[in-house]
């Protein structure tokens, strides 16, 4: 039986027994000529079906379809919220902000207590400030000012009772060994005058001789000129020399009086020279000292000073105040512990998303993406689009679930978030499907791709 027969019979319907009843014999000829016009109907069916699924499979093989990568991720601010710690913890003495707190850079967020870092600080104030009193004192006494000029730090806390001690005692101090001094160069000065002052008798007295020298030298010639001619005799004449040479051998000694008193005023003013010049030097001495001290106490004061300042913890920017860990005023925060993190105000937000290891082949910087917030309706919540603006440059693995991955950052198009309206609002810690698009590909690649890859595998095996 040919083909057409087996068709036909399948197709045909089987008459029921009424009209096999009235049928009457048909010819032979009929019979074969009705058997061919229906196996001609049945064959261009057939042919018309192919060739449909035919031109159809070939044209949605061909037809292009759009890829895309699609990975999960979430809203963050572009340069990360920042976490606020403390480097050595302490009781919590206030808390001043709560969460979603608006905050500016530099306001006090959270003040700590620590007794140990403010009493080693007040310790070593207490020092700074008497050494700094004696410094002040030192250099008065060895530039021979009248008063020490203490520093304006301590002259600012004047009204403090050890302060005030502490300059009262430098100055006291400081006059006492003034007027020490003072009456040693007093006492210099004083004979000093004297000196002066029997010198000046010495002076008059060797003038007043060099005046009656002369005057008995003119005498001594007129009486040598009378013994010549006989009017005066000659021990006259030797008596007057003899005066004469007793007035001049105390002229000699008037001069070594003068001379041995101006000794003695340079010896004294020497030794007032070197009082005052002791007195400075000493002081210059103890002041090198006491600047050394002072510079090791600035040293030491600073880290302690740092911790005391420290316990004022401040936002490092502006912002929203996040996972605030402490609630507790008397608590303890642990040295290094985060307290809170600070979402920044002025950055712009972005989608960061996971990437797996198989995709991110297809991935390259600036290609477009569409972007689905879960958190919207999906019906009335437009796509957002968006641009990779970042890939990381080798899989990172998640410290939770130890699944490696990639990272990409998505830049949300500022004209597709206008667009949206008032309906869509990005929020950080929003999730966000993305769908990174990749180029268009037809049905036949997509079916082929497998095949392909185990050919290429299999012919790499042989």
């Amino acid at each position: 039986m040919t083909a057409d027969a087996v068709i036909f019979q399948m197709t045909a319907k089987k008459p029921t027994r009424e009209a096999e009843q009235n049928l009457s014999p048909v010819p032979d000829s009929t019979a074969a000529a009705v058997l061919t016009e229906g196996q001609r109907v049945i064959r261009v069916g057939l042919l018309v079906v192919i060739a449909a699924f035919g031109v159809g499979g070939v044209m949605f093989g061909q037809a292009p379809l759009a890829g895309a990568v699609l990975a999960s991720g979430v809203v963050k601010v572009a340069d990360n919220r920042k976490s606020v710690q403390h480097l050595e913890g302490g009781i919590v003495k206030e808390i001043r902000v709560r969460n979603g707190d608006p905050v500016v850079a530099g306001q006090t967020l959270i003040v700590l207590e620590d007794e140990r870092a403010a009493a080693n600080l007040d310790l070593l104030a207490g020092q700074w400030e008497a050494t700094a009193a004696k410094a002040a004192r030192l250099q008065a006494e060895r530039d021979v000012r009248p008063e020490p000029d203490f520093p304006a730090r301590l002259r600012a806390r004047a009204a403090d009772a050890r302060v005030a001690d502490l300059l009262r005692m430098e100055i006291t101090l400081f006059h006492t060994k003034r007027a020490a001094l003072d009456r040693q160069l007093t006492s210099l000065d004083q004979q000093i005058s004297e000196i002066d002052r029997e010198q000046a008798s010495l002076q008059a007295q060797f003038d007043a001789g060099k005046e009656a020298n002369r005057l008995l030298a003119e005498e001594v010639g007129a009486n040598e000129a009378g013994e010549q001619r006989q009017i005066v005799s000659k021990v006259q004449v030797l008596a007057l020399k003899r005066a004469q040479q007793e007035r001049l051998a105390r002229q000699a000694e008037l001069t070594g009086a003068m001379a041995r008193s101006r000794q003695r005023r340079e010896e004294l003013r020497a030794r007032a020279t070197a009082l005052r010049n002791q007195y400075s030097q000493a002081a210059a001495d103890e002041l090198t000292a006491v600047k050394a001290t002072l510079a090791d106490l600035d040293e030491k004061q600073r880290p302690s000073r740092d911790a005391v300042n420290r316990q004022a913890i401040v936002a490092p920017i502006a912002g929203q105040v996040v996972d605030l860990q402490l609630f507790t005023v008397g608590g303890v925060a642990r040295p290094g512990e985060r307290l809170l993190d600070i979402v920044p105000d002025s950055e712009p937000l972005l989608i960061e998303a996971r990437i797996g290891l198989d995709d991110i082949d297809d991935l390259r910087l600036n290609q477009p993406a569409d972007i689905r917030l879960t958190a919207y309706p999906t019906r009335t919540t437009p796509l957002l689009t968006g641009v990779v603006r970042y890939l990381s440059a080798d899989q990172l693995v998640d410290a939770r679930t130890g699944a490696p991955h990639y990272i990409a950052q998505v830049a949300v198009d500022a004209a597709s978030l206008a667009q949206a309206g008032g309906r869509v609002r990005l929020q950080p810690g929003m999730r966000a499907e993305v769908f990174v698009k990749t180029g268009e590909r037809t049905v036949i690649d997509y079916l082929l791709e497998p095949v392909a890859a185990t050919l290429r595998r299999a012919l790499r095996e042989h």
